[in-house]
């Protein structure tokens, strides 16, 4: 019995690596289809995406919270577009084993606060799934903040909890010094408070249940007047000067140091030619917590100095001192006291000084300059 050879040139051609001229028996057919079918699954010299066909997978469950534990599972997406449930054993891996771990099951189970991808693999098919673990047991953290000496409690004050896991959170307090904290994992926590002109205190509290946690502020000391003490030598350029956690700027270039003359020496100043008007100023700018403005001696030789001293807050002016130092024949130093708010926080002061150089006393020159800027941190 013959059969007529069967015509593969077209869709089969290009996946069929065989020739043979000779008649083609009902054996050699039956061996023909069975190779047609294996090459049309994987090609020739080929591979398969994955098993069944799988292009990739979707990790699929929902997120357990510290010491519970969730099933997860994984969908096959065939080339198609179909999903369906992988019944086949999966390769599950855990990114973070120290956040959450799970089983060749695909049970995952959560260990600590923090971020985790849980990903499965089925042959070169693969998909994950990321998320964050949160805590199980939450408290409320609350208390107040207060003078540790006058019992006044302290508005706008920032309160900073930070939980066993690492998370910050900060918070304000109320008009009448109270605060509250919502939401913070039970477990060791590190609790600072701070406030404008008092000084930082920190306490490590064990949170395991709603917890109360006050704390007394202590203002801090007058910082030591801002006296240039140790600028050498005479007549050198002024620029930067820094103590206390304060930097003095000069903002106009015409700044230099007088080592020889202060109350006590030395000091800083300008020189104003006779007849002519020169203007010079400084800037004093905070490291870390915002301070209050005091006082300063401004010196003159012989002239009138007008002065304006500006405190800043947050880019705001918020408030604005103004007046004249009287001048007369070489008249040293005067303190200038802030009258419109030396218990305003800033975080920026400006002192800006004119001087008009007049003709006096035998005079060649006017010299302005100031010592001793008094601040409160």
């Amino acid at each position: 019995m013959t059969a007529t050879q069967p015509d593969y040139s077209g869709e089969l051609a290009a996946e069929i690596c065989y020739r043979d001229p000779s008649p083609v028996t009902e054996d050699s057919l039956r061996l023909l289809l069975i190779l047609v079918a294996a090459v049309t699954m994987a090609g020739c010299g080929g591979s398969p995406s994955g098993p069944d066909g799988v292009q990739s997978l979707i990790v699929v469950g929902t997120p357990p919270s510290v010491g519970a534990a969730s099933q997860f599972s994984a969908l096959a997406v065939h080339a198609d577009g179909t999903t369906a449930p992988v019944t086949a054993p999966v390769a599950w891996r855990s990114s973070n084993a120290a956040v959450a771990t799970v089983t060749d099951a695909g049970m995952v189970r959560g260990i600590s606060r923090g971020s985790v991808e849980i990903s499965a693999a089925f042959g070169s098919a693969r998909g994950a799934l990321t998320f964050d673990v949160p805590s199980s047991l939450v408290f409320r953290l609350s208390g107040t903040v207060f003078d540790v000496l006058s019992f006044r409690r302290l508005a706008r004050a920032t309160v900073v909890a930070r939980d066993a896991f690492g998370a910050s959170i900060s918070v304000v307090t109320d008009d009448v010094g109270n605060y509250t904290i919502a939401g913070i994992a039970a477990g060791p926590a590190d609790v600072t408070a701070r406030a404008d002109g008092y000084i930082t205190s920190t306490v490590s509290a064990r949170i395991l249940g709603d917890t109360s946690v006050s704390f007394p502020l202590g203002r801090v000391s007058i910082c030591p007047a801002l006296g240039f003490d140790d600028l050498i030598p005479n007549d050198a350029p002024f620029t930067t000067w820094t103590a206390c956690g304060l930097t003095v700027s000069a903002t106009t270039s015409n700044w230099i140091v007088s080592a020889t003359a202060g109350r006590p020496a030395p000091f800083v100043r300008f020189i104003s030619p006779l007849g002519v008007t020169t203007s010079a100023e400084l800037a004093v700018t905070a490291a870390g917590p915002k301070f209050r403005f005091q006082s300063v001696d401004v010196y003159t030789t012989s002239g009138s100095i007008p002065y304006s001293i500006t405190g800043i807050g947050n880019g705001t002016a918020l408030f604005v001192v103004q007046g004249t130092v009287a001048g007369g024949t070489f008249t040293g130093f005067t303190t200038v006291s802030n009258t419109e708010g030396s218990e305003v926080p800033i975080d920026a002061l400006l002192i800006r000084l004119s001087n008009s150089g007049p003709a006096c006393c035998l005079a060649t020159v006017n010299t302005a300059g100031l010592d001793n800027i008094v601040l409160v941190r």
